[in-house]
Parts: C-alpha cells; structure tokens; sequence
C-alpha cells in the first residue's frame, strides 16, 4: 500500500489518530461530521512527513 515510503513514514501512517485531534460539527438531520481543522492537518502532515516533505492540491469534486 505505502511502496515507496521510507520505513519510519508507513510507520507513522499506520498509527491511529489522537482522537483529541479530531473536530466535529453538526450537519442536516441531526448528524454529526468528524473533520480536521486545517492547522491540524498540516500539523501531522509535517510530524509525518517533515517540513516541506509533503504538498497538497485542491480538487474539484462533485457529488
């Protein structure tokens, strides 16, 4: 799945997110959403990745 990366990385990847790290807000119907705040997500990309080890782009997707 992670061919490629370097050992300590899949590592990384494979450990569960600190549930405290994750943010939730209500939706329609009475649901509830699990997001990552922006700022937390570069965060664990760069505990993950190191600093600038890592990019994003944005996607347009539709439903």
């Amino acid at each position: 799945l992670w061919d490629g990366l370097p050992p300590t990385v899949t590592q990384k990847l494979s450990e569960p997110l600190d549930e405290g790290l994750v943010s939730y807000r209500k939706g329609r119907k009475g649901r509830t959403f699990a997001y990552l705040e922006g700022r937390t997500a570069i965060d664990q990309a760069n505990r993950i990745f190191g600093f600038g080890g890592w990019g994003c782009a944005r996607r347009r997707s539709v439903a």
